[in-house]
């Protein structure tokens, strides 16, 4: 069932860009730089950070920005920056130095760029399958 729902989704984001002028060389390139810019915490971590801000990091344009994410993660920007995200905290999270250790899930929410804890418990739930304070004390275990 899932296979299917991801030929379905190809499908759709398919007939969607059918029209796109983006040769697929460009497109590679564009992937490159799309993730080049999301593995940077820097970026990421900017609560203000959207699609039009990345695509103009990347020299290109919201909508071919929009259709790369698409077509290569088959998802929206919004959750493809929310799992990056994600595994910012994760990593911050299981950072053994002083650094992030002492903060709290909801400073640790804010530090990787969510405006709430809410937001923040749901996408680390969707992405991870635990909470944050789940995967904490699983983190905090494997240090002892």
């Amino acid at each position: 069932m899932e296979r299917e729902e991801q030929a379905l989704r190809k499908e759709v984001v398919e007939n969607k860009y059918s029209r796109s002028n983006l040769s697929d060389e460009q497109k590679e390139t564009l992937v490159f730089r799309i993730q080049e810019i999301l593995s940077n915490p820097e970026n990421i971590c900017q609560s203000e950070f959207t699609l039009a801000k990345l695509a103009k990091q990347a020299d290109s344009n919201t909508t071919y920005v929009s259709q790369v994410i698409n077509e290569r993660y088959g998802q929206a920007f919004s959750n493809v920056l929310s799992s990056f995200r994600i595994k910012e905290a994760c990593r911050r999270m299981s950072d053994e130095s002083d650094k992030f250790g002492n903060m709290t899930i909801e400073g640790i929410a804010t530090s990787v760029g969510f405006k709430s804890r809410t937001a923040f418990i749901n996408a680390f739930k969707r992405e991870v399958g635990l909470t944050p304070s789940e995967y904490l004390r699983m983190a905090l275990s494997k240090e002892s």
